[in-house]
């Protein structure tokens, strides 16, 4: 999905206002990566004079899943998959106090452990 250049400076707006707000809230905001780079991307789409956007703001799908169905996806436990997650061995979130699994990275270790099963076969 694109954002149209006519939408960013409300995208900036919500965007400074969701940061601010959770900046006042229990402490402080939690360091979220890139957030910088965002806001100055929607905000130089938002400054742009002539409407056109100066750069074009793609927006993805959550691919992140739960633990559970991770764990179902590569066929370990729940636990194994927490420890890979805090571990950096797989693309992860910390949302809260649960992890949440980037859907290809379950699918790309699952990948991963058969290919090592047929390798040990041999």
């Amino acid at each position: 999905m694109t954002l149209p250049a006519r939408l960013a400076p409300l995208a900036a707006y919500l965007l400074d206002y969701a940061v601010k707000d959770i900046g006042h809230r229990n402490g402080g905001a939690p360091k979220m990566h890139d957030l910088a780079e965002l806001l100055s991307t929607v905000r130089a789409g938002a400054a742009s004079a002539s409407g056109r956007p100066l750069c074009t703001l793609a927006v993805t799908a959550d691919r992140f899943i739960p633990v559970s169905e991770a764990a179902v996806i590569a066929g370990v436990s729940e636990r194994h998959m927490r420890r890979l997650a805090r571990s950096g061995a797989l693309r992860a979130v910390k949302r809260g106090r649960d992890w949440s699994i980037d859907q290809d990275a379950a699918h790309e270790y699952t990948a991963r452990r058969h290919s090592t099963w047929g390798h040990q076969a041999a």
